[in-house]
């Protein structure tokens, strides 16, 4: 009880309160650039670019430390011996876990997006050469784009500290009335109808090629007329993680969960197959007729493909994230277990790139599919 205030409640200011708690980016971008004339008539030009973000968000209660075992005894919570949670000398799994009673205000840390550590990189680089002849003006180059993402942020899931779920029906009578007084009644005797917890197994790391090749020649045909022809090529080969291919959902795959189990899940591999599109031409033509000195006509037509867009929505699911939720599917006046037991530990697959696992039954996960060209 003494300690009630410093739980804060769902979108107050208090401590461990939703929302709250502070963060720093730090976006450094530099640039170099040249160009140089060969000739009259052949120059070349380039440009380097690098963008480097830091980003930290920390919660206003990871000062409490681990304060689901060490204070309110729930086993489970918190820094455990089964994951990470150390980043530069922060524990980032410390602080309040989340209550949640029916019927009332949540209280505990509400947020299960943050903490957070996030090192983004990316480079650029173009290189352009120009070629002038009469009535063309050749010009032709490369563009390259890397970026590189590695993230600490165990979000999906009930987040790092832990979360449980009171019910009413969990101390009310079977098929009878209930109220918000029954989940305070649960609460109160430590019977949560789920919980959960976010591991970060595997820290979230993508990397990613974006290759382009370019020839466009402007004619001026005539003093009034003047065309524009041009074609790209461009290649996205596939994105991966940072020590590995991404990985794979079999969903016509049926394997048993664990040794000896009866409950069949879906098999996934630390890696893939899939092959990405080389034939990624695109074609641009314009034109432009002077009508007068104040007036010029211009039509156009060209193809743009967008890049792979898989780096956030592959950024955090099994086995670089395990979501895992607890609770009892048979019915909602059983618990799971009681808070005495805590939550149980589970980990992640140790498994190498290109291993086949299964794909347990109580965690998230989200994959490219199959046939992806």
């Amino acid at each position: 009880v003494t300690n009630a205030a410093r739980f804060g409640t769902a979108g107050g200011s208090a401590v461990a309160g939703s929302g709250t708690g502070q963060g720093l980016t730090d976006v450094k971008t530099y640039s170099f650039g040249h160009n140089y004339s060969l000739s009259p008539t052949f120059l070349m030009d380039g440009v380097f670019g690098f963008t480097d973000m830091d980003q930290v968000v920390e919660t206003h209660d990871l000062d409490l430390g681990n304060y689901g075992q060490d204070v309110l005894g729930i086993p489970g919570t918190n820094l455990t011996d089964n994951q990470s949670c150390i980043v530069n000398d922060t524990n980032y799994c410390g602080g309040v876990p989340r209550f949640s009673v029916s019927g009332y205000t949540t209280f505990g840390q509400a947020d299960g997006w943050s903490p957070l550590v996030r090192d983004e990189d990316s480079f650029t680089f173009s290189y352009n050469f120009s070629w002038s002849r009469e009535n063309h003006e050749l010009r032709f180059g490369y563009d390259l784009v890397r970026h590189m993402m590695d993230h600490w942020q165990p979000e999906i899931g009930a987040g790092p500290r832990g979360r449980f779920n009171f019910n009413r029906e969990m101390t009310s009578v079977l098929d009878g009335d209930n109220t918000q007084e029954n989940a305070w009644a649960s609460f109160m005797l430590g019977l949560p109808s789920y919980m959960g917890k976010s591991l970060q197994w595997e820290l979230m790391t993508l990397r990613e090629w974006q290759h382009a090749f370019y020839i466009r020649d402007r004619w001026q045909i005539t003093p009034k007329l003047t065309a524009t022809l041009g074609v790209r090529y461009e290649m996205y080969p596939l994105v991966t993680r940072g020590s590995r291919d991404m990985e794979t959902l079999d969903i016509n795959s049926s394997v048993p969960c664990e040794p000896g189990s009866a409950d069949q899940c879906f098999e996934m591999t630390l890696g893939n197959d899939i092959k990405t599109s080389k034939k990624l031409f695109a074609p641009r033509i314009g034109l432009a007729y002077r009508i007068s000195d104040n007036d010029v006509v211009r039509a156009g037509y060209g193809l743009t493909f967008s890049p792979l867009p898989f780096a956030r929505p592959l950024r955090g699911f099994y086995p670089l994230t395990i979501a895992a939720d607890f609770n009892n599917p048979n019915a909602a006046w059983v618990p799971y277990t009681d808070l005495t037991e805590g939550i149980p530990t589970f980990l992640g697959p140790d498994a190498g790139p290109g291993a086949k696992i299964p794909l347990p039954q109580f965690v998230q996960q989200r994959s490219m599919p199959l046939d992806f060209v």
